[in-house]
């Protein structure tokens, strides 16, 4: 993080509160440095030009923060998310403490949570090159799409092989996308 300042703010557009939010917390963060304003969707356009930003801030729900890290994985750029989604496992902040605390997360004093991903690669049984890469930080899926018909899924962990499977579907969680679940369902957190 060092040689980082500022902050982009990335709103998710199909809420309707969010663009106001996000235009007030630029504001508030306009003395620590250059602060990048943008929807989702610019933001997963032109993610390259955050990546001197010392933090994103994510104003929408899990979903937006989905998004985000689709965009920053690979630049490593820490994330604080506020929620104006319905769950919010994955945010931090309410719009309240948002506006009150902004300021905290550009600062070198700010805690930062590293979250585990995954890294897929589809390899097919005929011996072809195996699909490029997809990252994932709640889940990957592997599955049919259309008619659900058993498919043989032989799952490796860094080319070790840990099973095979004959199954409609596999499903590989991390951490959060586990929890996550659990809290959505009514569960406990693990």
């Amino acid at each position: 993080m060092t040689g980082r300042t500022g902050a982009a703010v990335v709103y998710n557009p199909w809420i309707k509160e969010a663009k106001a939010l996000a235009e007030a917390l630029s504001r508030r963060l306009q003395g620590a440095g250059p602060v990048w304003l943008a929807s989702l969707e610019e933001f997963e356009q032109r993610s390259d030009e955050a990546r001197g930003c010392a933090v994103v801030v994510s104003v929408g729900g899990d979903g937006t923060i989905l998004g985000i890290v689709r965009a920053t994985m690979r630049d490593g750029l820490p994330l604080v998310g506020v929620n104006l989604g319905r769950v919010g496992y994955m945010t931090e902040l309410s719009p309240a403490e948002a506006l009150e605390r902004i300021g905290d997360y550009v600062g070198s004093g700010a805690w930062v949570e590293e979250r585990a991903m995954l890294e897929v690669c589809l390899r097919r049984r005929d011996g072809g090159s195996p699909d490029s890469p997809v990252h994932g930080l709640n889940e990957a899926v592997v599955g049919r799409a259309g008619v659900s018909r058993p498919l043989w899924v032989d799952v490796e962990v860094d080319g070790a092989p840990l099973v095979s499977y004959a199954a409609d579907a596999v499903m590989v969680a991390t951490a959060t996308g586990s929890t996550g679940y659990s809290l959505s369902s009514g569960g406990p957190i693990l």
